[in-house]
């Protein structure tokens, strides 16, 4: 019997395993790995090929729905799992006090020394995992050394920047063309899958690393180390039939049997960039960044939660800067039908005010008009807005972007009257909610079922044959994406 004791000697083996049913049993290799419905318009060459990799070797599944979910932040939770066992290790208690007593993939980690939490002896397995967080769990579960130490104008001194400076040396993670590695930026689940399979690679073989496309190798891929305290024989062990680490039920909506429609929202500014400022009249501070943030976050919220059919990605979920032509290769490479950019106006003149929409001032198709024209319509009847009309400009998320593509300037942050309506919670929510009517009214997409419809149906349907009634939709609770790995 082989007995693999040390990390890297597991990790060859895994590697080497999973190459020879790529390469030298392909039909085994096909019937093995994972089709991902929500990856057949997905570009990123990297990104395929670390996720079909480490789907070949059940290193990854997905979600019980059939989808990866590509763009959305990964867990610490679920890059404990990932790494855990692209590393061979078995679930193992954990003594954090925020994770499930038994064995878990977490207490794998923890016990092999990869991570050991914060002061308070907690893992936050919730909490979305960092690029710094990312590097120093792939450094000390790959045993990775410093090669030639990069310059990275953002990254400090420390322990966690020294984790940083070797994972960047090695190729598994590297900067941004500005020089920075903004360490604190969340990692999606397509980057983590590449990170992860970068530092593979580079234990298990010598041949070259993939490079990202993009402002730098890795930019605009984000996942999250979450580990949920899996138990071994609840679905959560090597080879279970989801990534979630909980037993997590398919969201609902996706049984529509149909394509699903891919909506990129774009919060703008962020991080280091704070936007256009305005003043309220006790003299406090509004930032565009922090009201586009909230707006978006609840246009993606409420598409998740009462749509059908409808998959969201972002280009930033919180307070972190995300250059002008990474936003539209994140959107571009996913694949996306439709980008919407949210945006706070601003003048010179405090007297300006009212609400605009904004489309590519070149070539664009009858449907990006179209769209434009009914989106614009649905929100100012909605909330009553002074309409500034419908505009077109030379914006880079809208010149860039390869699908129809919409910048919605939401009032003016330096009108007094605007400003007080865009500090208050409300009134955003409201403004969100009226977007997600024009886009759904532009797009066609629809609501999911209440109970009331469906006891309605129900009873339409006990007149009527057994083949003519309606199947019910699935109207359960969507599940936390925190519980997907």
């Amino acid at each position: 019997m082989l007995t693999l004791k040390k990390p890297k000697d597991r990790l060859r083996w895994l590697f080497f395993a999973a190459l020879f049913l790529a390469v030298f049993l392909p039909n085994v290799g096909e019937a093995a790995s994972v089709t991902f419905k929500d990856l057949a318009r997905y570009q990123w060459e990297d990104g395929k090929k670390a996720i079909q990799v480490m789907s070949q070797s059940r290193i990854i599944n997905g979600y019980p729905d059939g989808t990866f979910r590509p763009a959305e932040p990964i867990t610490r939770q679920q890059a404990a799992k990932i790494i855990a066992m692209s590393l061979g290790l078995q679930p193992a208690p954990a003594s954090f006090t925020d994770v499930p007593k038994g064995p878990s993939y977490i207490g794998a980690l923890q016990q092999a020394g990869v991570v050991s939490g914060d002061q308070q002896g907690r893992y936050r397995p919730g909490d979305h995992l960092t690029r710094a967080q990312l590097a120093k769990m792939i450094v000390l579960g790959y045993g990775l050394q410093m090669k030639q130490e990069p310059k990275l104008k953002d990254v400090k001194n420390d322990d966690l920047g020294k984790y940083v400076r070797i994972a960047a040396s090695n190729g598994v993670m590297t900067g941004y063309e500005d020089g920075t590695f903004r360490p604190n930026q969340p990692v999606k689940r397509d980057q983590a899958a590449v990170m992860i399979h970068r530092a593979m690679r580079l234990v298990g073989d010598d041949r070259p690393l993939p490079n990202e496309p993009g402002d730098s190798p890795d930019a605009g891929k984000p996942d999250d180390d979450k580990d949920s305290g899996e138990q071994p024989g609840s679905g959560n062990e090597p080879g279970s039939g989801d990534d979630s680490g909980e037993g997590e039920v398919p969201p609902p909506g996706d049984n529509t049997g149909g394509k699903l429609f891919r909506l990129f929202v774009d919060a703008g500014h962020g991080g280091e960039d704070p936007g256009a400022m305005g003043k309220l009249a006790d003299g406090s501070q509004i930032r565009e960044k922090e009201i586009n943030l909230d707006i978006a976050n609840e246009i993606a919220r409420i598409f998740r939660t009462e749509y059908v059919g409808v998959e969201v990605a972002m280009s930033r979920s919180d307070d972190t800067f995300v250059m002008l032509s990474e936003r539209t290769r994140q959107a571009n490479e996913w694949g996306a039908d439709y980008f919407v950019s949210i945006h706070v106006n601003s003048a010179a003149s405090p007297s300006a005010s009212g609400f605009e929409t904004y489309i590519y001032n070149g070539p664009v198709s009858a449907e990006t008009v179209e769209k434009q024209r009914i989106i614009h319509q649905v929100i100012v009847d909605k909330l009553g807005l002074k309409d500034r009309g419908m505009k077109r400009a030379n914006f880079a998320v809208l010149r860039e972007s390869k699908m129809p593509a919409i910048l919605i300037e939401n009032l003016f942050i330096s009108n007094p009257a605007d400003a007080a309506l865009l500090s208050d919670p409300q009134f955003r929510k409201q403004l969100a909610r009226a977007i997600v009517e024009g886009i759904a009214k532009a797009w066609n997409l629809q609501k999911k079922k209440t109970s009331a419809e469906f006891s309605n149906d129900n009873m339409n349907n006990q007149h009527l044959p057994e083949s003519e009634q309606s199947q019910p939709v699935n109207d359960a609770t969507e599940s936390s994406v925190d519980d997907a790995a």
